[in-house]
């Protein structure tokens, strides 16, 4: 009886002197607030996003406004209370940050949803423990999270995609000749529809994962793919020219073009006809 009381006195201390109360270590979706707000915002513009633990979900429409939807969720509710959102206009760029409260600590974050005009560049998204996606953009976009999948549909523009710990699924439209696209994983698949690659060309990589690249029967790209323990299957073996074996494909399919490079340690890569 006296090692339990003991124990409690210790871990009420421990807690006393983080600055937070018990319930802090308890379910993080337990107490939730929403936020939304818009403000206006016009085509061109530029999005940057940081938060953490917590998905960001971005889609682009026809409205020359940005609206965002937010969910905060902690452990308590004065955590709730001290997390905060902040949205800050400047120029032609918006800004939100999710900002995590100093005195405290335990289980916290923020899910977006957010609504921009289809050519709002994506500077920088940024999240950690959450899923990226975005779709119906016309404008480059730079995505990053730490441990979460990533995925773009109906992306018009370059793309820079990286997690460490997820799959990533990017459709790739109407690339521009000076844009290039760049994602990269650790631990996860890679699967990338394009209806062309432009002259910045495209760089794939996972270290734990396969690799799936969807090109159109006409497609002009110079490729080089290698992976350590699986095979390469090319279904452009008709126009393509090079060294083809079972774990390296390297030279020209159609008449040759923007580089296309695909690499993983640990998994497949096929190259496919759309």
């Amino acid at each position: 009886m006296m090692r339990r009381f003991l124990a409690c006195v210790l871990i009420a201390g421990l807690a006393a002197l983080a600055g937070c109360d018990l319930e802090a270590f308890g379910d993080a979706s337990r107490y939730q607030e929403d936020f939304h707000q818009a403000l206006p915002m016009k085509a061109g513009g530029r999005l940057y996003v940081e938060t953490f633990n917590g998905s960001v979900d971005i889609s682009g429409w026809d409205r020359e406004e940005a609206d965002v939807t937010a969910t905060k969720y902690a452990s308590t509710q004065s955590a709730v209370d001290a997390l905060k959102i902040d949205v800050a206009p400047s120029g032609d760029s918006i800004r939100i940050r999710s900002i995590r409260p100093s005195e405290r600590w335990g289980n916290m974050g923020v899910r977006y949803t957010i609504r921009v005009p289809r050519k709002t560049t994506l500077e920088r998204i940024q999240t950690s423990n959450g899923s990226i996606d975005v779709s119906n953009l016309d404008a480059p976009a730079r995505l990053n999270t730490s441990n979460g999948a990533v995925r773009a549909d109906a992306v018009r523009g370059g793309l820079e995609a990286s997690t460490s710990n997820g799959s990533i699924r990017a459709v790739a439209t109407g690339v521009e000749s000076g844009q290039s696209l760049r994602l990269s994983t650790s631990n996860g698949s890679v699967e990338l529809t394009v209806d062309k690659v432009g002259a910045g060309g495209a760089v794939v990589h996972t270290s734990n994962g396969s690799i799936t690249v969807s090109l159109p029967e006409s497609a002009s790209v110079d490729v080089d793919a290698s992976t350590s323990n699986a095979r390469i299957t090319n279904e452009f073996e008709d126009s393509f020219r090079g060294r083809a074996d079972r774990r390296r494909l390297e030279g020209s399919i159609g008449s040759g073009g923007p580089r296309l490079e695909l690499s993983t340690s640990n998994g497949s890569i096929r190259l496919r006809k759309r």
